[in-house]
């Protein structure tokens, strides 16, 4: 069930090209365009932001653990 509203809530806000087809990624920052291409080649808003989501949290969890920070005093 969790599966077919998902998908008809995708399918309500439609492709990444119908969102973005007056989008000139030119005039967009380096950043910008990445985030626009990452949607486009996508093609599903819904998924692209849960997909996003989901790898920046993996990230943050691996590369934050190799971080030298103080905690507490070590005896």
């Amino acid at each position: 069930m969790a599966f077919n509203v998902m998908a008809a809530a995708a399918a309500a806000h439609g492709t990444a090209q119908q969102l973005y087809v007056h989008l000139d990624l030119s005039k967009l920052g380096w950043f910008e365009q990445f985030w626009a291409a990452w949607y486009i080649w996508i093609d599903n808003p819904v998924i692209a932001t849960s997909l996003m989501s989901f790898l920046l949290h993996e990230a943050e969890g691996i590369y934050s653990r190799a971080l030298p920070l103080e905690r507490g005093t070590q005896r």
